[in-house]
């Protein structure tokens, strides 16, 4: 059995470094490939010097969150891995997850599993139901090529009350009409315009779908990703120009697939109650709720914000 967690990382480095030291306790076969965004803040690759099953993927990149460049740098990932390491399973992890259940329990819960992946699904996108706001939001997001638009250099120092006027032009503007779509900046990208895509790779046969950005994908899985971009250019040619590619991009390819079994879960604790872009940053008191969860990894937490709570959950680990 041979898993490989992979962690696309970009924010507290010592938080990292604990991840890793804790995701180690997994099986002797099992490694660790970190892909760090440099751009944001220096992950000294010191702590991890003789650690030989911790590696850093060849070709690292900066994703671009909310653009292509997050899925470009997912592709390269698991190419490389699948290549170097022929994993049995790939877990895909950024630098605010933590393991809730012990390692070595997850890996036998992988090496029984009928399924060949995990993988959150919310929802199908169809562009002829826009009956309510989320409905609206996704096809507008896949249906749509987006191209970004000048950067106004006072832009950052408009008022909120302006901004809450423009907000009313653009949503004004997006239902006069099916063809062009004005979405804000979001997640550090500039404003862009959308244009109705002509021939989107999607049909009544092999639907749009939407979901969780994170999975644990079998070795199988992952060569059926891998080979249908290979074969399909279109589909990613349209998904080079969609608005966050990676809550649809391997749903749609994998959900499609009627070879393989995706269970319908990530595995993942996440809580959403802000209606924000941002899940809650997960705390102590959320212990008990994550120990009888049953999923394998929480997500967000933050030692700059709670360190009790990965102090729990180290303890935790070391029961299994």
């Amino acid at each position: 059995m041979r898993v490989v967690y992979f962690v696309a990382s970009h924010v507290h480095p010592p938080q990292i470094v604990r991840l890793v030291h804790a995701l180690l306790r997994s099986g002797p076969g099992s490694r660790v490939v970190l892909n760090h965004d440099y751009s944001v803040s220096y992950l000294d690759p010191a702590p991890f010097a003789g650690l030989d099953r911790v590696a850093f993927v060849e070709g690292q990149r900066s994703p671009g969150w909310g653009t292509f460049r997050q899925i470009a740098m997912l592709l390269n990932a698991l190419r490389w891995i699948s290549e170097r390491d022929q994993p049995d399973w790939i877990v895909y992890l950024t630098g605010q997850c933590y393991p809730i259940m012990p390692l070595p329990a997850i890996e036998r819960f992988l090496a029984t599993t009928p399924h060949h992946g995990f993988v959150g699904l919310h929802r199908r996108v169809d562009p002829t139901r826009m009956q309510d706001a989320e409905d609206r939001e996704f096809v507008d997001r896949y249906f749509f090529a987006h191209h970004p638009l000048p950067q106004v250099p006072w832009a950052a120092r408009v008022s909120g009350t302006m901004r809450g006027a423009g907000a009313r032009i653009r949503l004004a503007f997006n239902r006069s009409q099916p063809l062009l779509r004005l979405r804000a900046g979001a997640l550090g990208n500039p404003p862009t315009i959308g244009v109705r895509a002509l021939r989107p790779p999607f049909s009544a046969a092999r639907p749009c779908y939407k979901g969780s950005p994170w999975w644990t994908l079998s070795a199988r899985a992952v060569r059926h990703l891998l080979g249908f971009v290979d074969e399909h250019p279109e589909y990613v040619r349209h998904y080079r120009h969609v608005f966050a590619p990676n809550e649809s991009f391997v749903h749609s390819v994998l959900f499609n697939a009627p070879e393989l079994d995706i269970l319908r879960d990530s595995c993942r604790f996440i809580r959403w109650t802000g209606g924000g872009s941002h899940p809650d940053t997960l705390r102590a008191q959320d212990f008990p709720a994550l120990a009888a969860s049953g999923k394998h990894f929480a997500r967000k937490v933050d030692a700059r914000v709670d360190p009790a709570l990965l102090d729990l959950l180290d303890a935790h680990l070391a029961t299994g």
